[in-house]
């Protein structure tokens, strides 16, 4: 028996249209010859009945899901022009940010600019979170009232705040007027700047250009219309989402709270997304520059190039894209000028598919800005700013280690990283485990760069710690957990590894600059620690004393095994990941006095490191090939390395 059912892509045929077949017995065939037939025995068939169905929605909520608010009570700006809407958007996301700025102020203290930008996405986050929580615990349905009673709870939370902090924070503003001046314009072009990207091609339906925003575009709608939590499934008639949605619950927070239409929303959340990058990556890499150079001295007027370093670092990670577009340029003009030929078409699909073609993998290496410019508002999308400023919360935690700061301070440290590192795991869970890790190494170091205190008590506050943030990040987001059946939990030893080559050429700008740093940084600054350690110890010494040499040799061994075996990547990658953290625990030894902060970027080179290496030894269960194991780990290697690279290259 042959059935043809034709072909469509899967855009059309899967996302808008799934095509229904309905078959008639017109020659009056027996139940058994047709079993027979098909090829399904009664044992089969049977396997797909089940006593029990899952991931549906009780009756009560189904019916509350029913009979919530109508489209037109949702989006009760639709009359407005749609040139007003971005103004609306960006002045609510504003509204977000001046709420929490008291807590981020206390969280984000040992940065420079005292978490003003960190506000940025932390307001987002903290304000879809309260509202969730409110929903989810059958408070309030979710509607603009649930958002509105979130924020008059965070006011409440940072009036707290203020009160316990004095009149430091409305003194930091008024000295740094200018400054966060300069600050709000950055954001501003970035947020603009997208945003015409976005009016220029703002469909959301292309058949197969339009790339997974039909598939967004439904999840977002299901979570705007949602009257509860969790939110029903667009796909599955009486079904929950089954998703990490909370990344389109952020967004949805938005449109409730500013009655904006989805379709627009969607095309203003990406430009806000976006300046939320910005701002992250700014406050990181300017306020390391800014740091370091107190640490050295350096007097008040001459403190203009860590302006440069964030500007920098915003091109890196935001905007710059790895070398095979510059290669299509240069083949083109090579064209044009020597050969009297059209200089041709530039595939800017090709640069976020760098492995060898036809790979079995199935790899992608996108890079930020192809995300923002693709726009598929994803789950690694939104997650991106979110991760940054995890980062930016675990690098406060960690630079308050060893210092004298108020219990508030320090808890409250400790929770907002666990909110921000727990939220990753119901925005876009491949973001969780590199964030958590991140959080639990940094709290455990900082406390091991504490020589006062004993090496048990130090380990264990920084063990607690970690855990801390651990649960809290799980308990925030409880209601997410216990809803949700993960049915691929697992990794797979991978069936497939990189090319070095092709490796270098997707990170070729940031690794040239950490290999240049490298070499300066050993050769200058640290010469003298190089040559202790190339001459040995002195004779009758003991083998203890030999321990910076046994290491340095086990290390070779092992990365002339990897080399040996077929893994030149693994072995570059540890080359370069025991180089930079040997550089950074020698510069802390050493006692330079920004090496602190130096080490901060020493951990991200040595977890973008970690993470290349890691998908060559392993993927997740039921990943097509390594696709995404591919594409969601080089994605936030690519923010960490060109962070530090930033840093470095200043």
């Amino acid at each position: 028996m042959t059935a043809s059912f034709g072909w469509a892509d899967e855009s059309f045929s899967v996302y808008e249209h799934p095509q229904t077949f309905i078959f008639r017995n017109v020659e009056k065939h027996s139940d058994r010859l047709l079993k027979t037939q098909i090829g399904a025995s009664s044992e089969a068939l049977g396997d797909f009945r089940r006593a029990e169905v899952g991931l549906l929605l009780s009756d009560e909520a189904a019916e509350v899901q029913q009979s919530g608010g109508t489209w037109s009570s949702i989006t009760f700006l639709k009359w407005m022009p749609d040139w007003l809407t971005p103004v609306i958007w960006y002045l609510a996301a504003q509204l977000f940010a001046l709420v929490v700025l008291p807590i981020a102020f206390v969280v984000f203290r040992p940065w420079p600019d005292r978490g003003y930008l960190f506000a940025k996405p932390l307001g987002l986050l903290l304000v879809s979170t309260t509202t969730w929580l409110l929903v989810s615990s059958g408070v309030l349905q979710f509607s603009f009232g649930a958002v509105l009673l979130a924020l008059v709870v965070l006011a409440a939370v940072s009036f707290g705040f203020i009160r316990a902090t004095g009149n430091d924070l409305v003194s930091h503003l008024r000295a740094n007027r200018k400054r966060f001046v300069r600050l709000e314009l950055l954001l501003l072009i970035g947020f603009l700047a997208l945003l015409l990207i976005r009016a220029a091609n703002p469909d959301l339906w292309h058949p197969w250009k339009g790339g997974e925003k039909p598939m967004d575009f439904a999840y977002l709608n299901a979570v705007v219309k949602s009257s509860t939590i969790p939110p029903y499934d667009p796909w599955h008639a009486g079904g929950y989402l089954n998703y990490y949605y909370f990344g389109q619950f952020m967004i949805a927070t938005l449109i409730r709270f500013t009655g904006i239409v989805p379709s627009v929303a969607y095309n203003l959340a990406v430009p806000m997304l976006f300046m939320l990058t910005i701002a992250g990556v700014y406050a990181i890499v300017h306020g390391l520059a800014e740091m370091t150079l107190r640490a050295r001295q350096i007097p008040a007027w001459s403190r203009k190039s860590p302006i440069i370093a964030g500007l920098v670092a915003v091109v890196f990670v935001a905007i710059a894209g790895n070398i095979d577009g510059l290669l299509q340029v240069v083949a083109g003009l090579g064209r044009t000028l020597f050969q009297d030929e059209p200089f041709g078409f530039f595939d800017f699909w090709r640069s976020s598919r760098m492995m060898e073609p036809g790979s079995p993998g199935n790899e992608i290496t996108e890079f930020p800005f192809f995300t923002f410019l693709f726009a598929d508002l994803h789950a690694h999308l939104i997650a991106i700013p979110i991760a940054i400023t995890a980062l930016g919360a675990t690098i406060a935690a960690f630079l308050r280690i060893g210092r004298k700061r108020p219990f508030l301070e320090s808890i409250s440290g400790l929770v907002v990283l666990g909110v921000l590192v727990g939220s990753l795991r119901t925005i876009n869970a491949w973001d969780f485990p590199t964030q958590l890790l991140l959080a639990g190494g940094f709290l455990v170091v900082g406390q091991l760069l504490v020589f006062n205190k004993p090496l048990i008590e130090r380990l264990f506050v920084g063990g607690i710690s970690s855990v801390f943030v651990l649960v809290v990040g799980h308990v925030v987001y409880l209601p997410f957990h216990s809803n949700f059946e993960l049915f691929n939990n697992g990794v797979l030893r991978s069936e497939f590894t990189t090319i070095l080559w092709r490796y270098l050429v997707i990170h070729s700008i940031f690794l040239f600059v950490v290999i240049s740093w490298l070499v300066y940084v050993w050769r200058e600054r640290l010469g003298e620690s190089l040559a202790v350690l190339g001459s040995g110890p002195a004779h009758g010494s003991g083998i203890g004393a030999w321990g910076w040499q046994i290491v340095l040799v086990l290390v070779a061994a092992g990365v002339a095994a990897l080399a040996l075996t077929g893994y030149a990547t693994i072995a570059f990658t540890v080359i370069v990941g025991a180089s930079t953290l040997g550089a950074g625990f020698t510069a802390i030894r050493s006692g330079l006095a920004e090496a602190r902060y130096m080490f901060v970027a020493v951990g991200m080179v040595v977890m973008a490191m970690a993470l290349a290496a890691g998908v060559d030894m392993f993927t997740v269960k039921d990943d097509i090939g390594r696709m995404n194991t591919v594409f969601k780990f080089y994605l936030q290697a690519w923010v960490l390395l060109a962070m530090a690279s930033a840093y470095f290259l200043w």
